[in-house]
């Protein structure tokens, strides 16, 4: 039996009937199986009417009506979205999954036709997202950003799962964490291995460096994002973003394990290391910057004044000795990292400027480096202050500060922050007297440590704040004193003198009229 459907177009103004046989009609679009019962008796009394576009229901009905496989109607970048939308509101699966899987082909032309794009839902978008793997996303055409954006946005959730891994992204954002003390964003699995400050750093029973981490646990992941977006301002740039985050390599140069994000920022020295002699003492010394090449070191500090691009050996992974590590010499993270270097790397300053005192980047925290800041500031803003000392004099007076470490006793003027050497910043030793100090505890001196001169400032505050408070109490025991001696009963006594005055110049008034009349008689 056959049941007539009458399809409206209200846009054009168009209608036309279809026929269809039940049991192909029930079979393929299951939206109709609600309203079709089983009673043939009530078939007469069912009208059913559709309001779709005449082309897209029609595409629809030969496709119910194919014979074999060979007959389906053929899909085009025009036609695909709208007869998607519709056979998933008409739930018919098996023609919804052919569409998906075109517009997986084929997303480009689609995107580029006169379509939109807004009208599907967001389960098709998952279900479209989940054909795509990072690297076929990022080859989709989408100039004004339709639906890329949409794409890459499910990306993101699926970097959140604990189960979520792939050959371009080993690792996932489910354990993604700040450090509390070097402010990097890390992932669990490779946080030993990973640069922290030099405080936080142990050796292993095999002699390997590890590194103790801690959990920032004031960190939000989602003002991350959110931070992010109003970088990179699409999620194109937040996905990447992210991706560069949770997924590591490992330099073959350096020997450091780092983050995508940071694959512009291996340190060397352009220029070899030469010999001088400085008070009877022969130094290596890098032209380039001036700093001292020491050769033995309890830790590598990775020192250099230029920055260059991290090299990674990709010869490791087909070798037999496989390690749980192999992934950090993964040759597909690689190559995707290259085409997106761009785009998640960050930009640093790649030269370090020449005569200036040498600190690690890797191993300082943000407040050291405003600290930095601010006193660079002060020595421009204060001309008659001296120099900062260069970093040859400071790893000169550190060398000679540990010869003379078990003969000699620090002066108290000698002492240096604690704090600041655990962040791995050169030790300076100041050889000034208690005078000079006392002068110049007034203003902030680029000689002195930070923590010193900001308990000088502190100090100085305190000093003030406590002046202010006593000239205070003084001016308010004044007034209460004079408060006192004028009314000692307070705010009552002052309105019953008030009261007594008025009271006594009324009397006065009255006595005064009384006697005008008798001096006239």
């Amino acid at each position: 039996m056959e049941i007539t459907i009458h399809v409206c177009d209200e846009t054009k103004n168009l209608k036309k009937d279809f026929t269809c046989p039940r049991d192909l009609l029930l079979g393929e679009m299951k939206y109709f199986q609600d309203y079709l019962s089983a009673d043939t008796e009530k078939w007469e009394d069912v009208d059913i009417s559709v309001h779709c576009d005449i082309k897209i229901f029609d595409w629809l009905i030969r496709y119910v009506k194919r014979d074999k496989e060979e007959d389906l109607p053929e899909l085009d970048a025009q036609n695909a979205v709208s007869i998607l939308i519709s056979s998933d509101f008409l739930k018919m699966d098996q023609l919804v999954q052919h569409c998906i899987n075109y517009c997986h082909h084929n997303l480009s032309a689609i995107i580029a036709s006169p379509c939109n794009m807004n009208c599907i839902n967001d389960i098709l978008v998952t279900r479209i997202a989940s054909t795509f793997d990072q690297h076929q996303l990022e080859q989709v055409k989408d100039k004004k950003d339709k639906f890329k954006s949409k794409l890459f946005c499910k990306k993101i959730k699926d970097l959140f799962s604990e189960t979520y891994s792939s050959v371009y992204s080993p690792n996932n954002a489910s354990r993604l964490f700040r450090c509390v003390h070097c402010g990097k964003m890390l992932s669990s699995v490779v946080q030993e291995r990973i640069r922290c400050t030099n405080s936080r750093t142990t050796l292993d029973n095999r002699g390997n460096i590890r590194y103790n981490h801690t959990r920032d646990p004031t960190c939000d992941i989602t003002e991350v994002l959110l931070n992010l977006k109003t970088q990179g301002k699409t999620w194109r740039h937040v996905f990447w973003r992210l991706w560069s985050m949770v997924n590591f390599l490992e330099c073959y140069i350096c020997g450091c394990v780092f983050a995508l994000c940071d694959f512009k920022s291996c340190l060397y020295h352009p220029e070899n290391p030469i010999t001088k002699s400085d008070t009877n003492e022969e130094l290596q010394v890098y032209p380039c910057c001036d700093q001292v090449n020491i050769l033995f070191e309890s830790i590598n500090t990775n020192t250099g004044c230029t920055y260059r691009k991290h090299v990674v050996n990709l010869s490791s992974i087909n070798s037999p000795d496989r390690t749980d590590f192999d992934w950090l010499r993964s040759a597909e993270v690689y190559n995707e990292l290259l085409s997106v270097a761009d785009l998640v790397c960050d930009t640093k300053s790649q030269i370090i400027p020449k005569n200036s005192s040498y600190f690690n980047v890797d191993t300082m925290t943000k407040q050291d480096l405003d600290c930095i800041s601010d006193q660079d500031s002060s020595e421009r803003e204060d001309k008659g202050d001296k120099k900062r000392p260069s970093s040859q004099k400071n790893l000169v007076s550190k060398k000679r500060s540990f010869q003379t470490k078990n003969k000699q006793k620090k002066a108290p003027s000698e002492e240096d922050d604690t704090d600041l050497d655990e962040q791995g910043i050169v030790r300076v030793v100041i050889h000034q007297k208690e005078s000079s100090l006392r002068n110049k505890r007034k203003t902030w001196n680029s000689e002195l440590p930070f923590r010193l001169n900001q308990d000088v400032q502190r100090e100085n505050d305190l000093k003030r704040m406590n002046e202010l408070l006593k000239e205070l109490r003084l001016q308010n025991k004044t007034h209460v004193q004079n408060a006192v001696e004028t009314f000692e009963g307070g705010i009552y006594h002052r309105l019953e003198s008030k009261l007594r005055n008025t009271l006594l110049q009324t009397q006065n008034l009255n006595t005064a009229s009384t006697k005008k009349p008798t001096k006239e008689k």
